[in-house]
């Protein structure tokens, strides 16, 4: 009801400083193949990348599925869509989801 309040924004390029004042929150919906395993899956795509996360929860839904809530700091937007890429890959993975970030 409020659309007119929202206001355009982008992503600032940060070359390459790793200083946590050009940090992003990042936030994303997994759906998934509700199996043993699945969050350490998950969980290692992120610390490969020594991405920080910061909160992760699940739920399991119907017919075998799940919903994994990662909340994480990235760099980039390069970063965010690696991390999408890396997930999409995993066979567990039915699809991601980015909810804000």
């Amino acid at each position: 009801t409020e659309r007119h309040r929202l206001i355009e924004a982008e992503w600032q390029d940060s070359a390459g400083s790793g200083d946590q004042s050009s940090l992003y929150k990042g936030n994303l919906n997994i759906y998934v193949y509700d199996k043993v395993g699945v969050l350490i899956a998950i969980a290692q795509v992120f610390s490969e990348r020594e991405i920080n996360v910061t909160a992760m929860s699940s739920r399991s839904g119907k017919n075998g599925r799940a919903t994994i809530n990662v909340s994480f700091d990235v760099k980039s937007r390069n970063e965010l869509d690696r991390i999408i890429e890396k997930l999409r890959q995993l066979e567990v993975v039915i699809d991601v989801e980015r909810t804000t970030g």
